[in-house]
């Protein structure tokens, strides 16, 4: 069975890494993954070439670059004949699910990864993909969400129940492990005290993340052995918006701003401490899952299936209140390391029972199995 991935670039990310461990752990005796993508030459591409994946570039030139762009689409699409198309995110799975109307033959999977954006707060494109998204939602043969949340959110928009699966994220527990050594350099280079609890936030800088709220919590707790590391990219706009508002905040000897990396795994040990502060839009964190495998405890607001995902090895605090968030961080920053470590042993043990990748992909091939076998009994 061939089936084509639709994504619009292989940057780092939270889909975008799902979507590699997918296609790496599909079956290859039973699938044959291609990934389609808007922009070639992301960082994660080389990963899926050495593994022997297919990756095609459309080579979309620019946000403006749409008829050119929408026509290799389609043909492409017709060069590979696919059994599905799997679309990720609102642009890719609105494209698949109009494709649908020209190859009516090939199942459309719409893959959504969030529980509902607070559209007000993005620009008048941003809004225009979910709504082509809701549009054309009638088109796909199933919709594969990666929360509970997300589904009872997308319900209400008016996508149909019949047609929804939820299929939570995989942590390779394999990559993401304890593994301290590397942790004493990045924290040398990011000038963090050896002694000092280290909090970080890790994800792209997006209104939906919540880092105004994670600066104020941070902004209660600058005058302990508390320091804080923002590591993601994002418009440069926005980014100077938060580094103004830290400033402002009197926090520029205790937050480091990092840029995203490959080495994951190894930042994640350097913390003490991992925060998410999504303030609405959240599905299944990756962020959280991996700082969990790696044995960090972590805070995180009731955002989607955060709260889910954490259990009791974490703290859940309410969205949008930086006064609970700083609190919950305070209280695990004066933890013992022991204690620390002990939260964090538990953490990793529920992320290796519950989300592992393997559990993923074949929930994956199982729905994709079946929506193929009802075509051909």
């Amino acid at each position: 069975m061939r089936v084509v991935f639709l994504v619009r670039s292989l940057n780092f990310g939270g889909v975008e890494r799902q979507l590699v461990i997918l296609a790496k752990g599909l079956d290859k005796t039973r699938f044959e993954p291609v990934v389609l993508c808007f922009y070639g030459g992301g960082p994660l591409q080389a990963e899926l070439v050495q593994a022997g994946i297919h990756v095609i570039s459309l080579d979309k030139h620019s946000r403006w670059d749409v008829a050119g762009f929408l026509w290799r689409l389609s043909c492409t699409i017709g060069e590979l004949k696919p059994d599905v198309l799997h679309g990720y995110l609102p642009v890719p799975n609105f494209l698949a699910a109009l494709l649908k109307l020209i190859y009516p033959s090939m199942r459309v999977v719409m893959g959504v990864r969030t529980s509902g954006k607070d559209l007000t707060r993005y620009d008048w494109t941003f809004r225009l993909s979910f709504w082509l998204e809701r549009l054309f939602a009638g088109l796909a043969d199933l919709v594969i969400l990666n929360s509970q949340a997300g589904q009872v959110a997308y319900v209400k928009k008016g996508f149909q129940p019949d047609k929804m699966t939820v299929i939570s994220n995989g942590i390779d527990t394999r990559v993401y492990h304890p593994d301290p050594e590397p942790a004493g350099a990045l924290r040398a280079e990011w000038n963090v005290p050896a002694a000092a609890v280290l909090v970080g936030i890790v994800g792209r800088l997006d209104p939906m993340k919540g880092h105004p709220i994670f600066l104020q919590a941070a902004a209660g707790l600058h005058d302990s052995a508390v320091h804080f590391v923002i590591v993601g990219d994002g418009p440069q706009a926005y980014r100077q918006r938060l580094v103004n508002l830290a400033s402002s905040l009197g926090l520029d000897q205790t937050v480091v701003w990092a840029a995203s990396r490959q080495d994951v795994t190894s930042l994640y040990n350097a913390l003490d401490i991992c925060c998410s502060a999504s303030v609405f839009g959240e599905g299944f964190p990756n962020v959280v899952g991996e700082a969990m495998a790696c044995g960090i405890p972590c805070v995180v607001t009731d955002v989607g299936d955060s709260a889910w995902l954490v259990g009791a090895a974490g703290i859940v605090v309410v969205p949008d209140d930086c006064i609970a968030l700083s609190e919950a961080i305070a209280r695990l920053s004066l933890l013992s390391r022991e204690d620390r470590s002990a939260l964090g042993e538990q953490a990793r043990k529920r992320v290796v029972e519950n989300f592992s990748t393997e559990v993923m992909v074949k929930s994956t091939e199982d729905a994709l199995a079946a929506l193929v076998g009802n075509r051909h009994p």
